[in-house]
């Protein structure tokens, strides 16, 4: 890339009925062990999307995207038992301007897809100026699977990690990054 980029650009109006429409097909009224902080809601309700544009975090995807692509491809998602598309997968039947226009397309030899993370506005605005911070896995609720960055592609569970800002521009708000990852080979499991 010849163009440097390092923006949080506020999505226009006109397409946070997009995501409301992806957060409502990904949303699943069932409360877990997780959900903490109160009654399951009935629906999560979009009010602001930012698009994080980062070159450098760009970079290293592709880089290692072209990686993955260039060993023993994964088993694909939907072979898995029970399994089938994302919830966050675009429909094949989705008409052209439903889906959100920012959304890329995915490479599907990697089991590439869109996932939600659950954190705080500031968490979210962290996690956009250099990606995920390795070093504090665990550091909020815990690491059941072992270290990584926890991602769901139900909204509502991502929303069990989600946390209000007390003060600030976002008070009283919770955050939901929607992250383009690359799932590549999974480790399957049916009870926890």
């Amino acid at each position: 890339l010849d163009v440097m980029f390092d923006a949080k650009v506020p999505l226009p109006a006109s397409e946070v009925p997009k995501f409301q429409q992806l957060l409502d097909a990904s949303f699943k009224k069932k409360a877990t062990r997780d959900r903490k902080d109160g009654e399951m809601p009935s629906r999560l309700v979009v009010q602001k999307v930012i698009r994080v544009e980062d070159r450098a975090m760009w970079q290293r995807y592709t880089a290692k995207r072209t990686a993955l692509c260039s060993k023993a491809l994964p088993k694909p998602l939907v072979d898995h038992p029970g399994s089938g598309l994302l919830k966050t997968s675009k429909p094949a039947d989705a008409a052209p301007d439903a889906w959100p226009d920012c959304l890329g397309e995915l490479t599907s030899a990697v089991n590439e897809g869109y996932l939600y993370h659950g954190s705080s506005p500031g968490g979210a605005m962290g996690i956009g100026e250099d990606g995920f911070d390795m070093s504090r896995v665990g550091s909020n609720v815990g690491t059941m699977f072992g270290g990584g960055a926890y991602m769901a592609e139900c909204s509502s569970k991502s929303d069990e990690y989600s946390q209000e800002d007390g003060s600030g521009v976002f008070s009283g708000m919770r955050a939901l990054l929607l992250c383009r990852v690359l799932l590549g080979n999974m480790f399957y499991i049916n009870e926890s």
